[in-house]
């Protein structure tokens, strides 16, 4: 048994049918997964279908994180560096 000021988590009283409780929220968890909303106008954050972002993702890719140890050069040359960030120089 656990001491007597030990918090437990306990059920919140069903007042409705909690198949129906269920249902409700299933159904509004859908809605926000697959239609698409603002997340914040101001800075263009928009929340779009879960498939339209597979979708994207597929066509686009995912960004790709930069080697460590590797930069690209203003030429478009590798430049190999130290982990300090010095340039490595043959």
């Amino acid at each position: 048994m656990p001491p007597p000021d030990y918090p437990l988590l306990q059920e919140r009283p069903v007042w409705g049918d909690p198949h129906m409780d269920i249902q409700k929220f299933r159904t509004e968890e859908d809605e926000r997964v697959n239609t698409p909303a603002w997340r914040d106008k101001q800075k263009g954050i928009v929340r779009i279908p879960v498939d339209r972002a597979i979708d994207l993702v597929l066509e686009k890719g995912l960004p790709a994180r930069p080697t460590p140890g590797v930069a690209s050069g203003a030429s478009g040359a590798t430049v190999q560096t130290t982990p300090t960030g010095e340039r490595i120089t043959d």
